[in-house]
């Protein structure tokens, strides 16, 4: 994981598009930008993440 000290930034439009696009689970847009791509791919990769993660603590607990 790459961690930054740079400010945030307010995100673009193709970006608030690609982030609304992983939260509904919808396909990305080639049209839109490289770096929505990695919003998008980012998104999903941390929401499966946290399935994995909740799935893992809630097959322990059913133990």
């Amino acid at each position: 994981m790459n961690v930054t000290t740079e400010q945030p930034r307010r995100l673009t439009n193709d970006e608030k598009k690609a982030a609304e696009a992983a939260f509904r689970g919808a396909p990305f847009n080639p049209g839109w930008s490289e770096s929505s791509r990695k919003v998008y791919e980012g998104l999903l990769l941390a929401m499966a993440r946290r399935r994995a993660k909740k799935s893992n603590e809630m097959g322990v607990e059913g133990n």
